[in-house]
This record gives C-alpha cells, sequence and structure tokens, in this order.
C-alpha cells in the first residue's frame, strides 16, 4: 500500500490547482502581451504626432529664464506699444484677469524695472496703481520687501485716509499688489510685509503691517487664463503664426499639462 494510502491523505486538489495555475498563467501571459501591443500603438502614435507637430519642442527649454527675463516678457505683452503689434489687447485681457475696470480710452502708465519695482502698471484716471512682484525662480523676500514698495508708490496718494485697510478694500480693482509665483508653495512672508524699523516718516500712523494684502497668482494659471484664453477665442488672427506659436510654447513652459490644448488642432 502506496504511504498517501496508507495514511488516508487526499491530493488530488494539486491537479485542480495545478491546472487553475496554468489557466491563469496563460491568462496573465495574454494580457500582458497586449499591453505591449497596446504600448507599442501609443508610442508609434507619440511618434507620429511628433513628426508632425514637434509637440516636445519649445525654445524656453533650452534656457532657463531670469526673473528680469520674465518681467520684460510680461511687460512687453501689457505695453500696447510692444513689439508685438496688438495694441492693448493684452493689456485689456489681464486687467479683465485681476478684475481691474478699465475703458478703451483709460491711459495706463507701464514701467519694467524701475524704483524697484519688476512692473508697475498706473493710470491717471481714474487714479490706479498696480504692483507686480515677480518671484518666478523661487526668489526669497527681502526684509519688507512689499511694505516698502506700498510705502514709496502708494502711500504717498492716501496717507490722508484714516483707515487704510478698508480703504484698499473698498477700491481693490484700483489697487492691488500682485505677487506671482511658480507654485502655491511660494506665498508671501510675514517679513516682506511687516514696517520697516528704520522708517522714520509718519511712523506713528503708519500701519504694523502691510494695509493691502498682496494678491498671490500662480505664473501657470495666468498664462493659461489670460494667455491661451485669447489664442482660443481667436483674439490673435490665426495667419500670426509667430506669435501664436510663442505664447503657445510660453504656456507649456509654466503649465505642461496645458500641452494637450495647446496643440489641438483647432487652436
Amino acid at each position: 500500500m502506496e504511504n498517501n494510502q496508507h495514511i488516508g491523505l487526499d491530493f488530488s486538489f494539486l491537479d485542480e490547482f495545478n491546472q487553475q495555475s496554468q489557466t491563469a498563467h496563460t491568462q496573465l501571459l495574454s494580457a500582458c502581451k497586449e499591453v505591449v501591443a497596446n504600448m507599442e500603438d501609443y508610442f508609434e502614435s507619440i511618434k507620429k504626432l511628433q513628426r508632425a507637430k514637434s509637440c516636445d519642442f519649445n525654445l524656453f527649454h533650452f534656457f532657463h529664464p531670469s526673473e528680469p527675463t520674465h518681467s520684460r516678457i510680461l511687460y512687453n505683452l501689457l505695453n500696447p506699444i510692444g513689439n508685438h503689434g496688438q495694441g492693448r489687447l493684452f493689456l485689456d485681457g489681464f486687467l479683465k484677469f485681476i478684475n481691474v475696470k478699465s475703458s478703451p480710452d483709460d491711459v495706463w502708465h507701464i514701467t519694467c524695472e524701475q524704483e524697484r519695482l519688476d512692473i508697475c502698471l498706473e493710470r491717471d484716471y481714474p487714479h490706479s496703481i498696480i504692483i507686480v512682484e515677480n518671484k518666478s525662480n523661487w526668489a526669497c523676500d527681502q526684509g519688507n520687501q512689499l511694505y516698502r514698495y506700498w510705502l514709496a508708490k502708494m502711500h504717498p496718494h492716501h496717507r490722508q485716509e484714516n483707515d487704510l485697510k478698508t480703504f484698499y478694500e473698498e477700491n481693490g480693482d484700483r489697487y492691488q499688489i500682485l505677487y506671482l509665483s511658480p507654485s502655491r508653495l511660494k506665498q508671501p512672508s510675514m517679513n516682506t510685509i511687516k514696517r520697516p524699523d528704520d522708517v522714520t516718516l509718519d511712523k506713528v500712523k503708519l500701519p504694523e503691517e502691510l494695509p493691502l494684502a498682496p494678491k498671490p497668482i500662480l505664473f501657470p494659471i495666468l498664462v493659461k487664463d489670460w494667455l491661451l484664453d485669447l489664442i482660443k477665442q481667436n483674439q490673435i488672427d490665426e495667419g500670426n503664426v509667430r506669435l501664436r506659436e510663442w505664447l503657445l510654447q510660453y504656456v507649456e513652459f509654466w503649465n505642461p499639462y496645458c500641452q494637450q490644448l495647446t496643440n489641438t488642432t483647432n487652436l
């Protein structure tokens, strides 16, 4: 008598287990082959798209623009007489994005890297000042930086206001300090909105903190909701391939996820 019969054990279930294992192995192998085939088709489609549109080619990938470079790019676009040739198109779109009301007859004075301000937009009537602090490359906040900007640029016009905080809350469509950054991780620090210790002008009257709350804006969102929307709305002539393609590449530089939008054939 064999040992398995002697001890009364039945190992027939092993045959069934082995058969199930072979079936599972066959199914897994078939699934893997299908995945590989799909991946080959996918990569082939990517190659065809790349040959047709060079989607991965972006001039901004060949150099890393500095913060002054980004400031000059924005300034050129915002300037109605910039070499883009689009007049007030970019300026009006930007003002709409930051919720500043403006008519076509309003005269805006725009400067870049003057008085230590990265970008400043100023309107005579109704008087308005928009300060743009560019932190595109994660530069650290300098001590009392935004407070000093406000003190030098805005406070001379508003020194008679009794409640500065309320005044700016009620006039948010005319006075803003924009804090442009590449990520939500980059926010204005307490250090930059504190009153400088060396300020002697009306020190008793000056608030300890910046009375005008900085408005954080992300570069990826700005370029997508401002520049990309202008293209999608056909605000830039379809024949102006030079400008349209440059703008699309700048959008993709800041937000690679926009690539699937910017490479669609209907743009």
